[in-house]
């Protein structure tokens, strides 16, 4: 598993030239803007690709997907590459300042709020959870999302695209709370 601080060398070499010894599962993110990642962005080199960002949209990359958040709006995209197509998700509630992608190589989930919404290029298409007030989400993310509230675990991944949990207490399935 690759360090912040390793992710941030990778991406600040990115923005210099095209490197060829990055890893393919080494996640990159560009913000616009000043602050986010070591604030990377505005324009520059994103992999091998020159564009310029919005103020306030983000893109991340990892081996299998693409995320993007406009700068406006309230939808999520992303971008499968073995299914070689773009799903969206409509982001409930109000938008948060700081909307957080994280990426593994065959997942990703992007933190607005209380709410996780998850992505599988393996799928093509997104699932969400909602966190209860006062827990602070914390999934980690790898070929699948998993994230631990409480005595429930949750997981995500693979082609059916759905959270699914269990309460390590019980041992009884845990209710998904998509509302």
């Amino acid at each position: 598993m690759l360090s912040t601080a390793t992710v941030l060398v990778m991406a600040v070499a990115d923005l210099g030239q095209a490197t060829q010894s990055r890893p393919e599962t080494a996640p990159v993110f560009q913000q616009s803007g000043s602050g986010g990642f070591g604030g990377i962005g505005g324009g520059g080199n994103f992999g091998n690709d020159m564009f310029s960002l919005p103020e306030g949209a983000s893109v991340a990359k990892s081996k299998n997907c693409v995320i993007v958040i406009p700068a406006e709006g309230k939808r999520l995209f992303a971008y499968s590459m073995p299914k070689g197509r773009w799903s969206s998700v409509e982001m409930k509630g109000d938008r948060s300042e700081k909307i957080v992608p994280i990426l593994g190589s065959d997942s990703a989930a992007v933190i607005n709020g209380q709410t996780v919404y998850a992505y599988s290029p393996a799928g093509g298409q997104w699932d969400l959870i909602v966190v209860r007030e006062g827990e602070i989400p914390r999934p980690a993310v790898s070929q699948y999302i998993q994230m631990q509230i409480g005595s429930q675990l949750f997981l995500f991944g693979g082609e059916a695209a759905r959270w699914g949990g269990v309460d390590l207490k019980t041992g009884q399935e845990a209710p998904i709370n998509r509302d």
